[in-house]
């Protein structure tokens, strides 16, 4: 029964993951549908869809986490998972942008499937396996990112192309789904996945393990205004704040910016969002460990941030579909940066810190996500709308360029002042 339980989280994770990949392609066609604008217009639409949900989900993700220790796992997860089903309904369903934005919010209030996951995962390990058990856990999401851009590529494709191959039978069935494919099978699978919870997931905290409820705990801001109470790592948060800001390019514009520069369709879309997780996983999977024993983890964060500067960089300038292509893999080492920083905020704080200071990056992670698409999507609609001074798709990566090129300053001093510190506690040594 704990083993199905835990392979249950594996699997919320996966779907929840997958249904994000699945949108992407086919958002900016069902968006021009609904509004009937150009793609500058439309790529604010979408701005503003991922605004409310971020926003949704730093106001009350605390609210939900705290709820899910006062009466269980169990009814949390289930909540979340059914709100998500509901969700992906109404964007399969609607007629209007304003149900739109009524799913995204339902998905974004409720939308703790990740947390709570990584929390049962928590509840059912101990502290031999449990390392291995929250791995499987994240490893979940990686692969729904795999998983999920192909697939609602190919849905996508299907559902506006009908190719002859299928037979008329098939062509007609997704001739009526047409490019909202997708989003049906991302309901589907939420709702098989509530299904398969409801009757197969017990729940994971004990009663004896509970605690009361706590709106002062539930604060969404209370972990930023921790940050006053740390000293020396202020540096390497303004790193971790503003990296997150530039990395949001990829999911605020990316459909919008394959459009606006190649002509590329939902199935090319959902092909480089792919190709983007499969890089993301093997390299978190095979390369972290090894350039982490030869560089550190300060040494590696420096790595990722070059990286993502040459990729940002192309893909600025890029109007050609084989610097795209090549921007690609550069894109997939720069995902360096995330476990490279947060192991080195992990080592420049005692044990007894821990769990604050990665609430605090979580917190900061949020709010990078509200602002990061108001400006990015916000600079691709101005450069590329019809009254634009110069047609530049390109120009929300060289915004994210030039953050990352004040990030690589501060952590060179942040870097220099860990290494003083040491020094000087070695020779009081």
């Amino acid at each position: 029964m704990r083993s199905r339980m835990i392979w249950f989280a594996f699997f919320v994770v996966v779907i929840d993951a997958m249904g994000i990949g699945l949108l992407m392609p086919v958002l900016p066609d069902i968006l021009e549908e609904l509004t009937g604008g150009d793609i500058s217009q439309t790529a604010q639409v979408a701005m503003a869809l991922t605004v409310v949900y971020a926003g949704m989900q730093f106001l009350f993700g605390p609210l939900i986490g705290s709820l899910s220790d006062r009466f269980g796992r169990r009814p949390v997860l289930l909540l979340s998972i059914g709100a998500l089903g509901l969700d992906y309904i109404l964007l399969a369903i609607a007629p209007t942008v304003f149900l739109l934005f009524i799913g995204r919010i339902i998905a974004g209030i409720a939308g703790a499937t990740q947390s709570t996951a990584v929390a049962v995962a928590a509840d059912l390990s101990d502290g031999e396996n449990r390392a291995k058990t929250m791995g499987l856990v994240f490893a979940g999401f990686g692969l729904g990112f795999i998983i999920g851009p192909a697939l609602g590529g190919l849905l996508g494709w299907l559902g506006t192309e009908q190719p002859a191959f299928l037979g008329p039978q098939l062509q007609a069935f997704f001739g009526q789904l047409g490019n909202r494919a997708p989003m049906y099978m991302a309901a589907l699978l939420s709702l098989a996945n509530f299904a398969f919870g409801f009757f197969v997931f017990k729940e994971s905290l004990p009663l004896k393990n509970r605690r009361p409820f706590s709106l002062l705990r539930a604060n969404p801001l209370g972990a930023i205004l921790s940050i006053r109470h740390l000293r020396g790592i202020f540096l390497l948060l303004a790193v971790i704040f503003l990296f997150g800001v530039a990395q949001v390019v990829y999911p605020a514009v990316w459909s919008f910016f394959a459009r606006a520069a190649v002509g590329w369709n939902v199935g090319q879309v959902g092909l480089s969002l792919t190709i983007v997780g499969i890089g993301f996983f093997v390299v978190q999977a095979v390369l972290v460990g090894p350039l982490t024993k030869r560089f550190g983890e300060g040494g590696v964060l420096m790595i990722g941030l070059g990286f993502n500067l040459i990729a940002f960089t192309v893909l600025t300038f890029a109007r050609q579909d084989w610097l795209i292509w090549a921007g690609i893999p550069i894109s997939a080492l720069g995902i360096l940066v995330g476990p490279a920083a947060s192991a080195l905020l992990s080592k420049s704080v005692d044990e007894t810190r821990q769990g604050e200071v990665q609430g605090i990056s979580a917190s900061l992670n949020a709010i990078a996500i509200l602002i990061g698409p108001i400006i990015l999507t916000n600079t691709f609609s101005f450069y590329t709308g019809s009254d634009a001074p110069v047609f530049w798709p390109g120009a929300p990566f060289g915004i994210a360029a030039l953050i990352v090129v004040v990030c690589i300053p501060l952590m060179i001093l942040f870097l220099r002042g860990r290494q003083a510190s040491s020094a000087v506690e070695e020779h009081a040594a």
